[in-house]
């Protein structure tokens, strides 16, 4: 259609219908500047209800494309005026009240109506029964200096207002059901759209599953065939492909590599990187913490400062102490490596490849490749003490 090229909805030539009369649409399209022309296909369009340009028809364009050569040929000033506001004057000029006021002078001064919009905000009142000042009164202002109004129809909860905690409530409830649907738009499985509550932005690959419960705040990127199981909160997190975040896990800050299973109960906090084909079972928390390809901490662990090597276990109890009261301090663990339950690895300490902790141990010395460290009692027996006790 004769607005493609403008719009960059497609590279194929333009193809202009024989003139009609003085001008075609063809013709005057070449007279306006193409950054004018997308502003006000993104309004034309959405009147018309059609959300992306991709999504209209030839017929919906091409009369956008006549509403919207008609407005620039009317306010030629006011797009102009926009159109430098949203460059945002120059690359050392912030866009903010100062600026918005110098676009606003703009527009009313090429529109020969002086100061009129850059003073709508000290005509509005709060003369009401609630005492507050709506910023709807606008309308009414601006017509009466003059302005023409061009309307748009748009569902009932497009625009809503809050009076109360409930009817607050009621417009959460319209924004989450949004997002859901932007979910279920990016092919996503959602268990219950309902019970999902977005806060962020989601990008996500093929067959993905959402169980229901889920936050997702921040930034939240997910490969192929991720799985993110119920009452689990992601934010601010990448995960890759075939992953599966189990049941009451809650990821900060996190990259999570293919492959891997993490939760149920995992808490993985700022700054942990779990490497691919890895596995963070129940009750393990992680902070600024590397865990290897391959490498295992199934339950009940804290590892804090910790860089962690591939193929190596970290039995349940392990604490990396990386804490002294004042600095916090390093604990490195090689590939291969066993550390035995109920250990504490005080840092900064180095346990080495295909080295080994005993259980029950308090490593304060770095254990060496192939060596077993053990830091612990010997145990003594005392024959008959039961018997004695009394």
């Amino acid at each position: 259609m004769a607005n493609d090229k403008y719009y960059g909805y497609s590279p194929k030539k333009e193809t202009r219908k024989p003139s009609t009369g003085v001008t075609d649409v063809g013709t005057r399209l070449d007279r306006v500047n193409p950054y004018e022309f997308r502003k006000g296909m993104d309004v034309e369009l959405t009147s018309l209800g059609v959300s992306r340009l991709a999504e209209s028809t030839p017929e919906e364009r091409e009369k956008a494309t006549e509403s919207v050569l008609k407005n620039l040929e009317e306010h030629q000033a006011y797009y102009s005026a926009l159109i430098q506001f949203e460059r945002g004057m120059d690359q050392a000029s912030p866009i903010n009240e100062t600026s918005f006021k110098k676009y606003l002078e703009a527009y009313n001064g090429s529109e020969g109506r002086g100061d009129g919009m850059v003073e709508v905000d000290k005509e509005i009142k709060n003369d009401n029964a609630t005492g507050e000042y709506y910023l709807t009164d606008i309308v009414s202002i601006i017509n009466k200096k003059g302005f023409k109004i061009k309307t748009c129809i748009v569902s009932n909860e497009e625009v809503k207002g809050a009076n109360t905690k409930k009817e607050l409530s009621e417009l959460e409830e319209t924004f989450r059901k949004m997002k859901s649907e932007d979910l279920l738009e990016m092919g996503i499985t959602v268990s219950d759209p309902n019970r999902v509550d977005v806060r962020g932005e989601v990008s996500a690959g093929t067959d993905c599953i959402i169980d229901v419960n889920v936050i997702l705040d921040g930034v939240v990127k997910l490969g192929d065939n991720v799985s993110i199981g119920p009452n689990t909160i992601l934010k601010d997190v990448e995960i890759g492909n075939n992953t599966s975040i189990e049941a009451f896990s809650h990821l900060v800050s996190s990259k999570v590599g293919k492959d891997c299973i993490i939760g149920p109960y995992a808490r993985l906090r700022e700054g942990s990187q779990i490497d691919d084909s890895a596995k963070v079972g129940n009750f393990v928390e992680t902070k600024k913490t590397t865990l290897g390809k391959g490498s295992k901490a199934n339950h009940f662990a804290y590892l804090g400062d910790a860089e962690i090597g591939s193929g190596s276990n970290i039995g349940a109890g392990t604490i990396t102490c990386n804490y002294d009261g004042k600095d916090k301090h390093q604990t490195k663990i090689g590939d291969d490596s066993f550390v035995g339950t109920n250990s504490s690895l005080v840092a900064p300490v180095t346990v080495g490849s295909n080295a080994y902790v005993a259980a029950g141990s308090v490593i304060t010395k770095d254990v060496p490749d192939n060596a077993l460290g053990v830091g612990r009692s010997k145990q003594t027996n005392v024959e008959d003490w039961s018997k004695n006790k009394d």
